[in-house]
């Protein structure tokens, strides 16, 4: 195909490039909408105990009161987990 001379490739590139980066945005904003949309999801946890934390990278609910050992040691280390696992808190009665 010939195009002339002033016909500039880059333009329709970087026109791709922007939607590529917009439609990438969009999913983001989508996949955080449905991770702050899963606290209704959270059936026996009182609101004021959840936080997030972070799992293999990925944001989760975590409940501080009804959280067992095991769901602890597969949380993203840091320094208020790591308390969490050796220094437990004492329960209350």
């Amino acid at each position: 195909m010939f195009y002339p001379k002033e016909y500039n490739m880059i333009e329709p590139l970087e026109y791709y490039k922007k939607k590529d980066i917009l439609i990438n945005e969009n999913e983001l904003l989508k996949e955080e909408l449905e991770f702050y949309k899963s606290i209704f999801n959270m059936r026996n946890s009182c609101i004021y105990n959840l936080s997030i934390k972070k799992k293999n990278g990925k944001k989760v609910w975590f409940d501080s009161v009804l959280c067992t050992d095991k769901e602890l040691l597969e949380l993203d280390d840091n320094d208020e987990i790591n308390e969490m696992i050796y220094n437990p808190p004492k329960p209350e009665r």
